[in-house]
């Protein structure tokens, strides 16, 4: 989005929530409704969810292309990577345990 000829869709800036990203498909009935039967409690941590899975692929994709970098040192910055990945992976995982818990 530098030039002025550039036709792309503006990104989100970072600090947008999950909940203003916009929808590719509508929320078919069951899904509308199983959301709106939770608490709100429980709505925060689904969208807190999503949002550590979407950091988790991002760290992932960083890793291999770390992993294939021509830079002395972009193994090391491919492993703290993986490791961040692994750290956010173990949080989404905790956070599955209190959703299925909580129904």
């Amino acid at each position: 989005m530098d030039r002025p000829d550039d036709t792309s869709k503006p990104r989100a800036g970072r600090n947008r929530n999950a909940s203003d990203a916009p929808s590719s498909a509508p929320l078919s009935p069951d899904v509308s409704a199983e959301t709106s039967s939770r608490t709100p409690q429980q709505q925060r941590i689904e969208a807190q969810r999503a949002q550590l899975l979407q950091a988790h692929g991002v760290l992932r994709c960083l890793y291999e292309v770390l992993l294939h970098a021509e830079c002395e040192d972009a193994v090391f910055y491919a492993e703290a990577a993986y490791v961040a990945a692994n750290l956010v992976n173990n949080s989404v995982e905790e956070l599955e345990s209190v959703r299925l818990n909580a129904a």
